[in-house]
């Protein structure tokens, strides 16, 4: 439930139009807007921490927040945008939190900055806390002790967590009421398995300190969980740095320590302590989105010459080895970033980068061979099909599906043998009570299966011309869909109509579904007339086909 995002995109496309220019636009301006908020964020907690030279840690922070690879996914990405949207309403409340505003003129700002967030992505949730970390960073230290910290934080704050709470309380009721639910899957015994036994949460933390430190060898859309399989040894630096960051914080209440719990606090909710549906990633890049802002401020407020003057290293010599550092660092990002981002030009090229990466990771090879269909290349998916026979001795479920709708495409009847031989092995979950709950849970993605339905259907009119067949198998694609995934079955549907002689209902539908604009639109609309002309050819003297020569509809005349 993020209706604000859903909502900035209705309002993108209603005010432009459906513009890939215009959403990057959007999304780079919200990154320059969260930049800010880092700069101002940084120069509060310095100023209010007194440190020299506020301004320059401040864009030092904002620098290595610009220049950071693990960020590019965000940014490049147009979905990145709710990564971005509660980034920017979180760093807005925490600066707001920080400021000198009137006391309740800031709690009544921060609420509805928090509901933002909430109303943005599920991350809003960890807003209180990281407020908490913010304050015991700035002042913590003013006490003489923890207790003492934290009960003037709740005493000096306790309207604020007051409305907090209320802000919880409606969310959790609008969420409900949206949903059905507070949450969309279900808690099993595999789940808890995978988190105990299997230390999941461990394995996702190390991921995302290594993208956040050296985000340079790894960057890509897909992390597959196998590749970040337990590590004993990998765990235990990283349960052993957790544990001296608390200490600290906790302890000596440092201040960059208490800011990198921050970051901490923002990773909580990707870090599989919840079910999460990521595609069997260990986690995403854009998740860092949030914790980088906190990570880069905790990196300029540590007192580095405390550091050098407890192992005797000369402070001068200090300076220099962290410019040195710093410069090198912000080099091999910035390289980083002009190689990795011509790779978000296309669907066809960001999945086949990913698939090189990635090569034994059947959901990689999957789009790179379906985004290779939809550009028509089909030469790359016919070398590749027979690469992965003659290694294998045969295709997996997901890629026969591919290369029955490849064949499909190529108007070869040898597709429908292949889909019928995957629909005998496949269970009918559109046949069982509670099947969409099954389906979500299968070996295949209900997107994959619907695509196979869908394939069938374009069968049933090019080999057979046999509408009331695709029609059939037409229904049962739709079922498999999401609604922002039905338009190509919706147009195929139109043409099906028409086929059958349902003229009226056919034009009402085609008419309907062009008022919506869609990823690659005139390709869907060209791939049901050919549909429509493919049958034509089989049934010349179908009424609806001599109707269509006198309409002029669907496609030219001269064409049938």
């Amino acid at each position: 439930m993020r209706p604000l995002v859903f909502l900035s995109m209705y309002a993108e496309f209603w005010l432009f139009g459906q513009s890939s220019s215009v959403s990057h636009a959007i999304n780079f301006l919200i990154f320059l807007i969260n930049v800010f908020l880092v700069f101002s964020l940084a120069l509060r907690v310095a100023k209010l921490r007194k440190r020299r030279c506020p301004d320059r840690l401040a864009f030092f922070a904002a620098l290595f927040y610009v220049i950071h690879p693990s960020l590019i996914e965000s940014v490049a990405w147009v979905s990145g945008r709710f990564d971005l949207m509660v980034t920017m309403f979180m760093l807005a409340a925490v600066y707001v939190f920080l400021s000198d505003t009137g006391k309740w003129l800031k709690i009544s700002l921060v609420s509805v900055l928090m509901m933002c967030a909430l109303l943005s992505k599920e991350l809003g949730l960890v807003l209180p806390g990281v407020l908490f970390c913010l304050w015991m960073a700035c002042y913590g230290d003013c006490y003489p002790s923890l207790i003492r910290g934290v009960s003037s934080f709740l005493r000096k704050n306790c309207f604020l967590c007051f409305c907090m709470v209320g802000v919880y309380a409606l969310y959790f009721i609008l969420r409900r009421d949206a949903m059905g639910g507070v949450y969309h899957l279900p808690w099993s015994l595999n789940y808890l398995v995978a988190v105990f036994v299997e230390q999941l949460p461990f394995d996702a933390l190390r991921f995302y300190f290594l993208q956040t430190i050296l985000p340079f060898y790894s960057v890509s859309p897909l992390h597959p969980m196998e590749e970040f399989s337990r590590e004993g040894v990998g765990n235990l630096f990283v349960i052993i740095f957790v544990t001296t960051l608390v200490g600290l914080a906790l302890l000596r209440r440092e201040v960059s320590s208490w800011l990198f719990l921050a970051y901490f606090a923002c990773l909580l909710p990707v870090l599989h302590l919840v079910p999460l549906t990521i595609g069997g990633n260990i986690g995403h890049e854009r998740f860092l989105c949030a914790p980088l802002s906190f990570a880069v401020i905790s990196l300029v407020m540590v007192r580095y010459d405390r550091l050098a003057s407890m192992v005797n290293f000369p402070i001068s010599r200090g300076k220099y080895l962290l410019a040195l550092l710093g410069t090198g660092w912000g080099g091999v990002a910035v390289l980083t970033i002009v190689s990795v981002l011509p790779f978000w030009g296309s669907e066809l090229q960001l999945w086949n980068w990913a698939y090189k990466m990635h090569p034994n990771f059947a959901y990689a090879r999957y789009n790179f061979l379906y985004g290779a269909i939809k550009e028509s290349r089909f030469e790359l998916v016919e070398s590749e099909i027979e690469r992965l026979q003659q290694e294998n001795g045969g295709l997996e479920v997901g890629d026969q599906l591919l290369y029955a709708i490849l064949l499909i495409n190529k108007e070869d009847p040898e597709g429908m043998e292949y889909l019928e031989g995957v629909f005998y092995a496949l269970p009918k979950f559109y046949e069982m009570p509670e099947g969409r709950q099954k389906a979500n849970n299968f070996l295949l993605t209900s997107m994959q299966i619907g695509g196979g339905y869908a394939a069938y259907a374009s069968g049933a009119l090019i080999f057979e011309a046999d509408a009331k067949k695709a029609l059939e198998y037409n229904e049962i694609a739709e079922w498999y869909l999401n609604e922002s995934e039905q338009i190509p079955v919706l147009y195929q549907r139109a043409a099906i109509l028409y086929a059958l002689g349902r003229l009226e209902q056919s034009e009402q539908l085609y008419t309907e579904l062009s008022k919506l604009h869609y990823y690659n639109e005139e390709n869907v609309k060209t791939g049901a007339k050919k549909l429509l002309k493919s049958f034509c050819r089989l049934r010349p003297n179908e009424f609806s086909c001599v109707e269509m020569k006198k309409r002029n509809l669907w496609v030219d005349s001269g064409n049938l």
